[in-house]
């Protein structure tokens, strides 16, 4: 376009005249696409002006879209419909989304999406299914799959029977759940039990009176073969529990079970565990509260597998923060300058001091803030004009893979080869508070608030999780403080597992020594703390990475 206008132009003014029709593009996209962005247009409540920053540091304001009266005539969908089209929830953030859907079921806040939407049913009829889960339940009535996750049409790939076993290697079962893993992309696994399970009850009840499953009647005896290993491990774990206390325990161990044959029985869902693409979890549903407890991954995965998995050691393990005096020190000579120019430059910052820079530096890092930042990263860490590549977004998760967030990391790694990369963290993030609130049974946002939530539900999930486990005692505004600094830093180092996705990334650390750091702002103090590399950091390369 640019060339059209003016095709002898010079290069530089050919950029400039490039740059502003990008900017007229960004807003044309933010107009045909988020409707409470139009909607806030049309009434007055919102302006949105392109502006251009030459060179010279002028910044020249250019005013409102050239037809924004037209952009905004049609109202886009407020609501997101997952189709075969789009792109796979990765698993952790699928189980976020079930996790989240649980608790507003359990609060009394489900259904806020309407399942029967026509624009759903159609897109979903029209548009094929990419259902981010796969829940494999007990048929019981009483364990309603779709309800109990909060769940609309083409969410969750249901799979049910008495006892949610899984025995055959060629049953329909497995050919199902094979179907949602290949063709249907889907990246998570749910085995769920429930209590009160009346298979896994007539089970113990059989072993422990001596009889024989194939003296019950009809093919119910083949129903309880599947589920007698768990019964008589339970009964052997428990010789003198109640019959409640051993029938609790042997849901659970049939739970697994289930998830062990689901890996050991399919060569392309155990390759997807192997790769890391796809997770595999066990959980039990209580009929009376509605709650679902979930259970994580089998805790004997790697033997499982036949191969040491540490980002599934990462997953399943406390995480405890990795601030320290050593958590800075990069690996090659090269980082360890960079991360040394950020503190101090911090340093300088936190005492109110600052260098004078008069000329333009080349890049040495790239920061990824948070946009609710309330101080420019630049300035956080005193850095000249041109020395940090900065990117801000909401809640620091830098896009899924191919957006434009994230392309935008690879072209900076491509184009300058920096040797550090911060994810910078906020200590008191909106966003990770209003996360916290959704793996919580808070009232469902909009959809784009959505696409940024869901990301950083994955944090906030492990967190709660790990904190309301914890039996250490705390008042109940420590208990807030504690879940918010761990789905702060846990957050930071996520970024940093889907920035570690990118081919171009995954190639810059191996090869060019490129190092992603976590770091967290003390929003109070304006202290950076850095945690240093992801703790699975080789493991998620999938090589060995040397120190200088």
């Amino acid at each position: 376009d640019a060339l059209d206008q003016a095709p002898n132009s010079s290069f530089e003014e050919l950029c400039a005249i490039a740059s502003k029709l990008n900017v007229w593009n960004s807003i044309e996209k933010l107009l045909s696409t988020s409707r409470p962005i139009v909607e806030r247009v049309r009434d007055g409540r919102l302006q949105i002006h392109g502006a251009y920053l030459s060179a010279s540091g002028k910044l020249q304001m250019l005013g409102v879209h050239p037809t924004q009266e037209e952009l905004i005539e049609t109202l886009p969908s407020g609501e997101v419909f997952r189709t075969a089209s789009d792109v796979a929830v990765p698993a952790e953030e699928a189980l976020a989304a079930l996790y989240a859907g649980n608790q507003r079921y359990v609060a009394g806040m489900a259904g806020q999406l309407d399942a029967y939407d026509e624009n759903l049913l159609a897109a979903v009829t029209d548009g094929g299914q990419k259902p981010f889960a796969i829940v494999l339940g007990c048929a019981d009535s009483r364990c309603p799959v779709e309800l109990m996750f909060d769940g609309r049409p083409g969410d969750i790939f249901v799979l049910r029977n008495a006892g949610n076993t899984l025995v055959s290697e060629k049953g329909s079962t497995l050919g199902s759940a094979e179907y949602a893993v290949g063709p249907l992309d889907s990246k998570l696994i749910v085995v769920s039990g429930h209590t009160k399970c009346g298979a896994v009850t007539a089970t113990v009840q059989t072993v422990l009176a001596g009889g024989d499953t194939a003296s019950v009647g009809g093919s119910i005896g083949k129903v309880l073969d599947d589920i007698v290993d768990a019964a008589k491990q339970a009964i052997k774990e428990m010789p003198d529990g109640t019959l409640e206390e051993q029938v609790k325990l042997a849901t659970k161990i049939n739970v697994f079970n289930s998830v062990k044959r689901i890996i050991e029985f399919s060569d392309s869902i155990k390759e997807g565990v192997l790769s890391g693409a796809v997770q595999v979890h066990g959980s039990v549903y209580d009929i009376n509260t509605g709650k679902v407890e979930f259970y994580g991954e089998h805790p004997e995965l790697e033997k499982i597998v036949g191969k040491e998995m540490p980002v599934y050691q990462f997953r399943n393990s406390e995480y405890t923060s990795r601030v320290s005096s050593s958590a800075s020190h990069g690996r090659s000579a090269i980082a360890r300058a960079s991360l040394q120019r950020l503190t101090v430059g911090n340093e300088r910052f936190v005492k109110g001091e600052s260098q004078k820079a008069d000329e333009t530096s080349e890049p040495h890092s790239i920061v990824i803030g948070m946009a609710c930042q309330r101080v420019p990263v630049e300035k956080v860490f005193d850095a000249a004009p041109g020395e940090l590549l900065v990117q801000r977004v909401s809640g620091g998760i830098a896009g899924k893979e191919g957006s434009t967030l994230f392309s935008s990391v690879e072209y900076s790694i491509s184009r300058y080869n920096p040797k550090t990369l911060v994810v910078l963290a906020d200590s008191d993030s909106k966003i990770v508070r209003a996360a916290i609130d959704q793996v919580s049974g808070d009232v469902i946002p909009s959809a784009p608030q959505r696409g940024v939530l869901d990301r950083v539900m994955v944090s906030a999930m492990r967190a709660k999780m790990q904190v309301d486990s914890s039996s250490k005692k705390m008042t109940s505004a420590g208990r807030d403080l504690k879940i918010q600094q761990v789905t702060t830093e846990l957050n930071a180092f996520y970024t940093i597992e889907q920035l570690l996705k990118s081919d171009i990334v995954r190639k810059a650390v191996v090869e060019d020594g490129l190092e992603l750091h976590a770091a967290v702002l003390d929003e109070q103090t304006g202290a950076v703390k850095m945690l240093g590399e992801h703790p699975a950091l080789e493991g998620i390369v999938g090589a060995k990475l040397t120190s200088e």
